[in-house]
């Protein structure tokens, strides 16, 4: 409430007004607060959205490149650890790259 309004209830409670004014809501207050709330609601969408491609291209990278067997397991699953999805035999050095990257014994790796 403004101070405007306090002093004239003050003065109205002091029977120097003759009635008791009815406030008026201010509406200034409230839309700035639906602007900062939505602010605070763009913010959180922006850092979810940056959170999940960083979180997905993480998850990714080690499902295409750790030697662990849950990595393993997921990319025979999912097909994803094929040279050919990535580049071409006949013109890309990334195929002959990832091939061997993608080698599933060391031995292998060493020989191609």
């Amino acid at each position: 409430m403004s101070q405007h309004w306090k002093e004239r209830i003050t003065a109205a409670s002091h029977g120097t007004l003759g009635f008791v004014p009815t406030p008026r809501l201010e509406l200034l207050p409230a839309s700035a607060s639906l602007r900062h709330r939505g602010r605070r609601r763009l913010a959180w969408v922006a850092l979810a959205l940056v959170a999940g491609s960083v979180g997905t291209e993480a998850g990714l990278r080690y499902v295409l490149f750790s030697d662990s067997e849950r990595a393993v397991g997921l990319a025979e699953r999912w097909g994803v650890r094929d040279a050919g999805l990535y580049g071409s035999p006949d013109d890309d050095d990334e195929y002959w790259t990832l091939r061997r990257v993608f080698a599933p014994t060391e031995e292998m790796r060493l020989n191609e």
